[in-house]
C-alpha cells in the first residue's frame, strides 16, 4: 500500500467517483422508492462542521432534519434527515 498526499483532483479519483455514480444510478434509480409506495427516505450523517456541505446538499433535494429513526438513538455526532416521498406521509 502506498499513501500519499493528494488534492483529490486526479483522474483516478474522478474515475472512482464516476463508477460509483454509475452503479448508484443503475442499482437505485430515484423513482424506485415512490413506485414501491415508500412514504419517506431517511438518512444519518455527521454533525461536525465537515459534514455541513453534505447536509446542505441533502437540503437542496428536500431533506429536512428529523429525529432518530429505526434503531438509531439521539447522538451528538449524528444528524438525522428525512425526505417525504408522497404527500400523504406525515
Amino acid at each position: 500500500m502506498r499513501i500519499e498526499v493528494d488534492d483529490l483532483s486526479g483522474p483516478a479519483l474522478r474515475a472512482l467517483l464516476d463508477e460509483h455514480l454509475r452503479c448508484m444510478h443503475a442499482l437505485s434509480p430515484p423513482e424506485i422508492g415512490r413506485s414501491r409506495g415508500y412514504e419517506r427516505l431517511s438518512l444519518e450523517t455527521g454533525s461536525m462542521d465537515a459534514f455541513r456541505p453534505a447536509q446542505r446538499l441533502y437540503e437542496t433535494f428536500g431533506f429536512t432534519v428529523c429525529g432518530p429513526f429505526g434503531e438509531y438513538a439521539e447522538d451528538p455526532n449524528s444528524v438525522f434527515m428525512s425526505l417525504r416521498l408522497c404527500q400523504d406521509a406525515a
